[in-house]
């Protein structure tokens, strides 16, 4: 049984990396070619995830990593912290949780998931800024989220 190497990348606003890599136990003895596959399909993307939800080393916290490779761990002195049926677990369910609030078959063919979900993280946190700013009573709050919601469903629904 080989152990492999994920590795994968934090890319900031000005594209500056910072590469990470996890030591995976394989008990299956998958080759690191379909093992990659098998992460791949559970992907946002099929390369882009969340570390630590998954329960690895990140960058920043609630920002998006971008799976590298995966490689058969020729050496062997780095100790696993996942098996890669957990690390396959764990991406199936962090991805499909984060996903929920997007109605996948609403967005437009040209828009990947990850535009898509980085648009609405920005909505939302403009809408949180100009609650706090404007100290909007709960009520009103939550119609304005209703509303907001409605407003984006719409726009999704007519690949805006």
């Amino acid at each position: 049984m080989t152990n492999l190497i994920l590795r994968y990348i934090h890319r900031d606003e000005g594209n500056w990396k910072d590469r990470f890599e996890a030591c995976i136990q394989n008990p299956a003895g998958y080759t690191a070619e379909q093992a990659e596959q098998m992460i791949r399909e559970c992907l946002i993307d099929g390369e882009f995830f969340y570390p630590e939800k998954v329960g690895m080393s990140f960058s920043v916290a609630t920002d998006w990593h971008e799976l590298d490779c995966v490689e058969a761990d020729q050496e062997g002195t780095t100790p696993p912290t996942l098996t890669l049926e957990t690390l396959l677990d764990k991406l199936k369910e962090s991805n499909k949780v984060y996903l929920q609030p997007i109605k996948v078959h609403k967005i437009p063919t040209g828009i990947s998931i990850r535009l898509a979900v980085s648009w609405l993280e920005f909505l939302r946190g403009m809408r949180y800024e100009i609650e706090s700013a404007l100290d909007v009573p709960n009520e009103i709050a939550g119609l304005l989220r209703k509303r907001r919601n409605e407003h984006i469903e719409k726009m999704i629904g007519r690949g805006m």
